[in-house]
């Protein structure tokens, strides 16, 4: 009975050595690739970030040049009007 049951111990042992390799190895690959995702994400968010911040930056001066535009326009009509009124 003993040489059986160390020879069963044995093979089990065999068995569980394999398994923990398996899995060793899955978490390697596994680590991996959640590496290449992570990297492949960071550059995608580096990439939409700088087309928000031009987007961003280019809305900025539309906006600023309209609003230049209109207030230029407006007080320079006043100045023509009040020195009309002044020279009669």
């Amino acid at each position: 009975m003993k040489v059986t049951s160390e020879g069963l111990f044995n093979e089990m042992e065999t068995q569980l050595v394999k398994l923990v390799k398996l899995n060793a190895q899955g978490g390697i690959i596994a680590s991996e690739y959640s590496d290449q995702i992570f990297v492949t994400s960071q550059i995608s968010v580096m990439v939409i970030l700088a087309i928000a911040i031009a987007i961003g930056l280019a809305l900025a001066l539309v906006v600023t040049r309209n609003l230049l535009t209109q207030l230029g326009g407006e007080p320079k009509y006043a100045a023509e009007i009040m020195q009309k009124i002044a020279h009669g």
